[in-house]
């Protein structure tokens, strides 16, 4: 009888012990494993800005340890923070909005935090954001080449302005003329704002935006230069790349002209008697300047000799016109050659 007993405290012991050994050694075990989310990404957002004017920052989501949900903090550089979240994790845009009171460069860091373990992780890298009075327009969108004294169209986006005062523009076209103050426009106004001007000179000529406050009269600097060349020198536009296989193809080039609409047509005619053929095709294309567009014909059938004609016509203006002599084979068009 004493021996059961025995045996039975020592059982009940050992059992004791090691729920107590389990329990530390989970305690132990949860401690380690307490391993905080990854670091951030560096914040994306606006690198430029007015004071009093909100702008949004976003990083991209991390996980956490076993699901966790997970909170993420901004750090604004000016001595405030903003806690978002928490999200689960990776589950994301994570967007957080600030505005600032004064001028300065800024630094905007984020870090997370696990939601559940309080584990936070360190800061990510630094995105710097510059804070003035008004922020600098973009460069100016419009064309890079010109003929002498052919009126040209210019646009930038409107700017955000502080506390949302109204903006004034001012164009310079680097020729000793500007456009008078345009405006003034409402802060961050959907529509372009826009400005035409031509030069009389051969040469090449920076086009320079500004915008102005309306209430402030606070001026932004110089937006950076799109260079125009007025007066281009030889052919505006070229005929290339003719080939054939079932139908024609042609490529219609745009040698640095300002981007334009073009008419063309390709005019196909020949072929032996009981294969002759005679057909028009036309349509209209945008080729901005630089850049080239193809054109081509569907398959038609003939046989023997053919001329093919490729003409290329804007505002009613004959451009250019190319000829080429060619041969098919029922449907399918080969040895072509210009006259």
């Amino acid at each position: 009888m004493k021996v059961k007993t025995m045996k039975t405290r020592i059982l009940n012991t050992s059992v004791c012990l090691m729920l107590v050994i389990s329990t530390v050694l989970l305690g132990f075990a949860g401690t380690v494993g307490a391993v905080p989310p990854s670091t951030p990404g560096k914040p994306s957002g606006p690198t430029e800005g007015s004071n009093h004017v909100l702008l949004n920052y976003t990083v991209s989501p991390v996980y956490a340890q076993s699901s966790n949900n997970v909170s993420y903090n901004f750090s604004w550089g000016d001595g405030s923070n903003t806690w978002v979240g928490p999200f689960a994790g990776g589950i994301g845009p994570v967007i957080a909005t600030h505005q600032w009171t004064a001028n300065g460069v800024y630094s905007v860091q984020a870090q997370a935090k696990d939601a559940t373990t309080s584990e936070t992780t360190n800061f990510s890298l630094p995105l710097n954001v510059t804070i003035v009075d008004l922020v600098t327009p973009n460069m100016p969108d419009g064309p890079t080449a010109a003929a002498i004294n052919e009126l040209c169209e210019f646009s930038i986006p409107a700017i955000i302005a502080s506390y949302g005062h109204d903006v004034l523009y001012l164009f310079n076209w680097s020729d000793g003329y500007t456009t008078y103050w345009i405006g003034p426009h409402p802060s961050g106004w959907d529509f372009p704002v826009e400005a035409s001007h031509g030069w009389d000179t051969k040469g090449t000529y920076q086009v320079r935006v500004k915008a102005k406050d309306n209430i402030t009269r606070v001026e932004s600097a110089w937006s950076p230069p799109l260079n125009i060349t007025i007066g281009v020198s030889g052919p505006q536009f070229a005929i290339t790349g003719i080939s054939g296989g079932f139908g024609v193809s042609a490529s219609i080039k745009n040698n640095l002209a300002p981007s334009k609409y073009v008419n063309y047509t390709i005019e196909i005619s020949g072929g032996l008697l009981f294969f002759h053929v005679h057909k028009y095709y036309n349509g209209t294309v945008y080729i901005q300047s630089g850049t080239t567009v193809s054109i081509s014909t569907p398959a038609f059938f003939a046989l023997g000799p053919i001329k093919i004609t490729v003409t290329a016509i804007c505002g009613g203006e004959t451009l250019l016109t190319k000829t080429y002599n060619a041969k098919v084979l029922l449907f399918y068009v080969t040895n072509i050659q210009e006259v």
